[in-house]
């Protein structure tokens, strides 16, 4: 895919962070591409409103726009298809000391890149945030176990009926 107005992988300032992923990973995969975003953007915060990557490679700042358009800019530079998805995040707690499951909805931006047959969701903000408990997660030593998280990604366009896709989100099993 094609630098663009937002994804604009072909700016100087994009030299710096291409070739600093390149010192450590050759050819990235998305995996090492998502985590070098997530790492690279140091400055976690919400005072920044929608920079377009360029400027994320300067500013090492952002909140999940900024995670979504680096990301997305480091993908394509690397030969992925990707996108930015806008939408909500659900997110499923059970388990651990809370009396019954909870579930809440933030808005949210990420990217999917296509690989093989299907696109594949690529979230440098909360890939390195999930806690212990999350999917894929494991424990420390003689930790008890904590509350388990799901998470479900909502792009904006899915949201046709909100009722339909809440009712859908609460009957998930989040045991």
């Amino acid at each position: 895919q094609t630098s663009s107005f937002v994804i604009d992988y072909d700016e100087p300032s994009f030299a710096a962070p291409v070739a600093e992923l390149e010192k450590s990973h050759p050819s990235p995969t998305a995996a090492d591409i998502t985590a070098f975003a997530a790492h690279y953007i140091s400055e976690k915060t919400y005072a920044r409103s929608f920079d377009v990557a360029s400027r994320v490679a300067t500013t090492h700042a952002g909140d999940c726009t900024e995670h979504a358009v680096f990301t997305a800019a480091l993908l394509r530079r690397f030969g992925y298809r990707a996108r930015v998805v806008l939408g909500l995040e659900l997110v499923g707690v059970s388990g651990g000391e809370l009396p019954a499951p909870k579930i809440v909805a933030f808005g949210h931006a990420w990217v999917e890149h296509y690989e093989k047959d299907h696109w594949e969701i690529a979230d440098a903000a909360l890939g390195s945030a999930l806690p212990f408990g999350a999917p894929g997660v494991t424990r420390r030593a003689g930790e008890k176990p904590g509350p388990k998280l799901r998470l479900v990604y909502l792009p904006l366009n899915l949201l046709k009926d909100e009722s339909a896709a809440y009712d859908s989100a609460r009957a998930w099993d989040t045991t």
